[in-house]
C-alpha cells in the first residue's frame, strides 16, 4: 500500500470552512514519487488488457491524482471541438477507432467550459460519448489551480458513469436507453493500449504537469469506498492495475497487480522522474482544531441560552445550559389527613392544607385525592370536593351515588403547575351540595403531594363544551420526543359532566393509535362532575416521536370537560422507580371487604429503604347496581376507597389512589385488591396500574452533554482537547470523557478522561485541558473523523446549576512537509471551524 504525503488545506464545503491537517509519510527511506509530464511528446503506454475495459464485468473504476502546471496547453485536440486534452484513458480516435473511455481537460482559455474536467465513455466507434463532469463554480467545486494537486475518480455501472474530485460525487449521466434516449453507449471490448499523459497517438494531445498512483478496478467503488480513497484507504478487491510511479528511475512504470508495466515514452528521462527530498517533519503551525457540530442534551438537561456556535471562539459568547434535579427531598412536600369528617354546609371548607415556602420558581406536580360520600338517600343531595393552588380550583368531584357507610367515591386532582419563589398554599375542600334532610358531606383520606418536576413535558390544563357524539374526539394532544431511551410516568386528569342528567361520558387516553385506558362515566344529576384519571409507566425512546391523546365523547346532550391535562415526566428524575399494570379485566363474584380479590401486585426491592410516592390507577366494574364494587390499595398500611354504579352495569369509572409511605430496607408487597359490598355480585377492573417512585435523600443537581464533531482521518500523532467553562455554583464535580472507537465506550480514566472540582468561586471559567500522544486517532472514527465528548457536573448543594461553555476545541497533531514540490494530497472532513 502506497503512502500518501499530505499537506495543510482549507476547504470550503457546505459554506463551512474546514480546518485540515497535511501529512508527509515516508515508506522506508525512499519517499512518494511521481511523473513530470512536459505537455510535448511525454506520455506512459500500457499495454492492451481487457481487464481495462468496461465491457468485461459491465463496471469500471479508474483514480488518480493529477497536479496540472498550466491550464492551457501546447497540444490540444484536432479532430473534435477543442480546445481540450484528452490525457488518461483507453482508445484510438483514427483508423480503426478503438475508443473507449477517456478523461479530458479542457483549456482556461474556453469561454464555456474553462477547465471542466470530464470522465468520457464512448462506443468503440467514437462519435460522440457520454461524459460526466465537475468544473469550478459547479456543485461547488473550486476552480482548477495551476500546480494544486487534485483526485479523480471515474466510474462506470449498468447505466451511469460518474465522477469524483477529491472523494466527492460531482455528476452522474445516463448512457443507456433507460437513461439517456439520445446518446447511447454499448461498451466494448477495444485493443488499444491504455495510456497516461495522453490517450491517442493517432490525434495527440499532450498533458503538461505531474500525474501519480493510477489504478484501475474492475468493479464500479462504492462512495463511501471513494470517499475513503482519496483519504488514503485502498481498496484490493477487484484491482486489476496499479502504477504508483514509485520506481524513480528508468524508461518502465511498474504494474503492482498484474505486471502489466507501460513504456514511458519518449524515454530518456521522459516523463521525468520527480523524488523531493525527505523533509524535517514539524508541528503543523496553522492547525486550530474542530469544533463541535452538534449537541445532545442528556436526560433532563435543558438550554437556556446560546449555540454550539458559541464554543467556536474564546469571545465570552457563551453556550448556556441548566441542570435538572436527581432527586427531590428539599422540594417534597406532602399533608394527610386521613380521619373520616363530615360538614353540613354548602360552602367550601378546607380538609387538607399544604403550605410551604418554594425556594426558587419551578414547575410542581400537585396531585390531591381523598374519598368523599353522603349521608342521604336523595339523589340531588351530593358531597364535592376540590383542589385549590394558591386560591384558584384545579380540580372539582361531586359524589352522586347511594348513601352508605362504606361508599366513598374517588376525587382526585392531578396539575403541573409553575409556581413562583416563596410561600405556596394547596388544599383540599370539600361541601354538601344541599343540606335539606339533614344531608351533610363525608370525607376521609384527604392527602396532597407536591414534589418539584422541572424539566417535563406537559399540555396545560384545558375548559370546554361540545356535543354529544358517537366517536370519540380529541381533547388535548401531547406531542413528545425524547431525546435519550428512558421510562416516563405519563399522567392524564379530566373531569367530566353532561347536560342531560343519566347521560353516559366516555374519556381514553390514548397513544398513537394505542389506548392506554378507558373511564366510562355517569351522572345522576346535570352539572356534576367525575373525574378521569390514568397514571402509565411507559418506556419511550430516543429520537422517537410519540402523540399522546385524551378523546371523550358523550351519549346525550352536550359534555362538558374541565381540568384536563396530560403530563410526561421522565422517572430518571427519581432516585428509583417500579411499575406494574394488569391490563385487560380481572373479575370476581365471591369477593367482600372482609375477603378481597388481590388484582395488581408490585413486589418492591426498597434497597436501603426510603420515602416512596405510590399510586395506582384503573376503572371498576359492577353486575348490580345496588351493590357497588370496592378498591384497595395496600402500601404499608390498607386504605379503602370505592367507587358505586348508579343506572347500568355499563360503567367503568376510574379510580385514582394515592400515598406516600416511609419503608423499610428489604422487600416490599403492594398491593391493589377488589371486593364487592355484596358477595355474589360479581365485580370487576381493568387497566390497574401501580407506579412507585423513591423520593430521594439528597437534592442532587446535574447536566449532562454531549458535543459531536467531524475531524479528519490522518494519522495523528498528538491530539489535545480543551474544554473553557464555568458554573454558577461553587465546587461542581465534573468530568470531562472522550468516545474511545477502538473500546466502543466513553473513557473512564487514563487518556480521554478528566476529572475535577470546579472553582469554589461562582462563575469562574476554567480551561481544562489534556494531551494524548498514544494511540490519538483511538479517540476518532478512522473512516469518518467522527469524534464525540461527554460533559458532565453535579451538585449536592440543592442549588440549581447553569454550565455556560465558552470554547470546545478538538485539536490532533500531524507531520507536515514544508518542501515546495510535495504534492498536496487532501484528507475529506467535514469538521466546523
Amino acid at each position: 500500500m502506497k503512502n500518501k504525503v499530505f499537506r495543510l488545506i482549507i476547504v470550503i464545503c457546505s459554506l463551512l470552512v474546514f480546518s485540515l491537517l497535511v501529512v508527509r509519510l515516508v515508506k522506508g527511506n525512499n519517499v512518494d514519487n511521481y511523473l513530470l509530464f512536459d505537455g510535448v511528446d511525454d506520455y506512459v503506454e500500457v499495454p492492451d488488457n481487457d481487464a481495462y475495459s468496461a465491457s468485461t464485468t459491465g463496471e469500471l473504476t479508474v483514480s488518480f491524482w493529477m497536479r496540472p502546471d498550466v491550464l492551457d496547453f501546447q497540444t490540444t485536440i484536432a479532430s473534435g471541438d477543442g480546445p481540450y486534452i484528452d490525457f488518461l484513458g483507453k482508445g484510438e480516435y483514427m483508423g480503426p477507432n478503438q475508443l473507449e473511455w477517456s478523461f479530458r481537460l479542457y483549456n482556461e482559455t474556453d469561454s464555456s467550459r474553462p477547465n471542466r474536467v470530464s470522465f468520457y465513455l464512448f462506443n468503440l466507434a467514437g462519435g460522440l460519448g457520454v461524459g460526466s463532469y465537475f468544473e469550478g463554480g459547479i456543485n461547488g467545486t473550486p476552480d482548477m489551480v495551476a500546480g494544486e494537486w487534485v483526485h479523480v475518480v471515474g466510474k462506470v455501472d449498468t447505466n451511469y458513469v460518474h465522477i469524483y474530485r477529491n472523494g466527492v460525487l460531482k455528476d452522474t449521466d445516463g448512457y443507456t436507453a433507460e437513461t439517456d434516449p439520445f446518446v447511447i453507449i454499448s461498451p466494448e471490448n477495444g485493443a488499444a493500449p491504455f495510456r497516461i499523459g495522453t490517450v491517442s497517438t493517432a490525434d495527440i494531445s499532450l498533458f503538461e504537469g505531474a500525474i501519480d498512483d493510477v489504478i484501475i478496478w474492475n468493479r464500479g467503488l462504492s462512495d463511501t469506498e471513494i470517499t475513503n480513497l482519496y483519504g488514503g484507504t485502498i481498496p484490493e478487491t477487484g484491482m486489476v492495475g496499479r502504477w504508483t510511479f514509485d520506481e524513480g528511475v528508468g524508461d518502465s512504470a511498474v504494474d503492482s497487480i498484474s505486471a502489466n508495466n507501460g513504456t514511458l515514452i519518449p524515454g530518456n528521462g521522459h516523463p521525468e522522474w520527480v523524488s523531493p527530498p525527505i523533509p524535517t517533519p514539524t508541528p503543523d503551525p496553522n492547525n486550530t482544531g474542530y469544533y463541535p457540530v452538534n449537541e445532545t442534551l442528556l436526560n433532563n438537561t435543558v438550554s437556556v441560552s446560546g449555540t454550539t456556535g458559541d464554543l467556536y471562539v474564546d469571545d465570552t459568547s457563551y453556550r448556556i445550559i441548566r441542570s435538572f434535579p436527581t432527586s427531590y427531598t428539599a422540594d417534597f412536600q406532602i399533608t394527610s389527613v386521613d380521619a373520616l369528617a363530615t360538614i353540613g354546609s354548602t360552602a367550601y371548607t378546607d380538609r387538607a392544607t399544604l403550605t410551604w415556602s418554594v425556594p426558587t420558581d419551578g414547575n410542581y406536580l400537585i396531585i390531591a385525592n381523598a374519598g368523599v360520600g353522603r349521608s342521604s338517600w336523595t339523589g340531588v343531595r351530593t358531597t364535592k370536593a376540590q383542589m385549590t393552588i394558591n386560591g384558584v380550583s384545579y380540580a372539582e368531584t361531586f359524589n352522586t351515588d347511594k348513601a352508605d357507610p362504606d361508599n366513598f367515591r374517588p376525587f382526585s386532582g392531578a396539575e403541573i403547575q409553575p409556581l413562583s419563589a416563596g410561600t405556596n398554599t394547596v388544599k383540599i375542600q370539600y361541601a354538601a351540595t344541599n343540606t335539606d334532610s339533614g344531608n351533610v358531606g363525608i370525607i376521609k383520606n384527604a392527602r396532597i403531594a407536591a414534589m418539584r418536576v422541572d424539566n417535563t413535558q406537559m399540555v396545560t390544563p384545558i375548559d370546554n363544551v361540545i356535543g354529544s357524539s358517537a366517536n370519540y374526539a380529541d381533547i388535548a394532544t401531547l406531542n413528545l420526543t425524547p431525546k435519550v431511551t428512558e421510562d416516563w410516568l405519563i399522567i392524564a386528569h379530566a373531569d367530566l359532566t353532561s347536560s342531560t342528567a343519566t347521560a353516559i361520558n366516555y374519556a381514553r387516553l390514548m397513544i398513537g393509535s394505542t389506548q392506554l385506558a378507558e373511564h366510562v362515566g355517569k351522572i345522576v344529576n346535570y352539572g356534576h362532575l367525575l373525574p378521569f384519571d390514568t397514571y402509565d409507566s411507559i418506556t419511550l425512546n430516543a429520537d422517537t416521536s410519540y402523540t399522546f391523546k385524551i378523546q371523550v365523547k358523550g351519549s346525550t346532550g352536550y359534555l362538558t370537560y374541565k381540568n384536563v391535562g396530560i403530563y410526561a415526566i421522565p422517572k430518571s428524575i427519581f432516585q428509583s422507580t417500579a411499575e406494574v399494570e394488569t391490563i385487560g379485566e380481572t373479575s370476581c363474584s365471591t369477593c367482600t371487604l372482609s375477603s378481597p380479590a388481590t388484582i395488581a401486585t408490585l413486589n418492591l426491592n426498597t434497597g436501603v429503604g426510603g420515602t416512596y410516592l405510590i399510586t395506582t390507577t384503573g376503572s371498576q366494574w359492577t353486575s348490580n347496581t345496588n351493590y357497588f364494587s370496592g378498591i384497595m390499595l395496600n402500601a404499608g398500611s390498607t386504605e379503602t376507597q370505592s367507587t358505586i354504579e348508579v343506572g347500568t352495569t355499563a360503567h367503568y369509572p376510574s379510580f385514582l389512589l394515592q400515598k406516600v409511605v416511609s419503608l423499610a430496607t428489604g422487600s416490599t408487597t403492594i398491593s391493589v385488591q377488589l371486593f364487592s359490598q355484596s358477595s355474589g355480585t360479581t365485580v370487576k377492573a381493568k387497566d390497574v396500574r401501580i407506579n412507585a417512585v423513591k423520593l430521594g435523600t439528597a437534592n442532587s443537581q446535574k447536566i449532562e452533554v454531549e458535543y459531536t464533531g467531524v475531524g479528519d482521518t490522518l494519522n495523528w500523532t498528538k491530539l489535545d482537547y480543551l474544554v473553557n467553562s464555568g458554573f454558577s455554583v461553587a465546587s461542581v464535580g465534573t468530568s470531562l470523557q472522550l468516545w474511545n472507537y477502538n473500546s466502543n465506550a466513553y473513557s473512564t480514566s487514563g487518556d480521554g478522561f478528566l476529572s475535577y472540582t470546579s472553582s469554589a468561586t461562582p462563575n469562574t471559567f476554567e480551561g481544562k485541558t489534556q494531551s494524548i500522544t498514544t494511540n490519538p486517532t483511538y479517540f476518532r472514527n478512522s473512516t469518518t473523523g467522527d469524534w464525540k465528548l461527554k460533559i458532565r457536573g453535579t451538585s449536592n448543594n440543592g442549588t440549581w446549576i447553569n454550565w455556560s461553555g465558552d470554547l470546545v476545541k478538538y485539536t490532533p497533531e500531524t507531520i507536515i512537509n514544508t518542501a515546495p514540490a510535495i504534492p498536496t494530497l487532501i484528507s475529506p472532513s467535514n469538521s466546523a471551524v
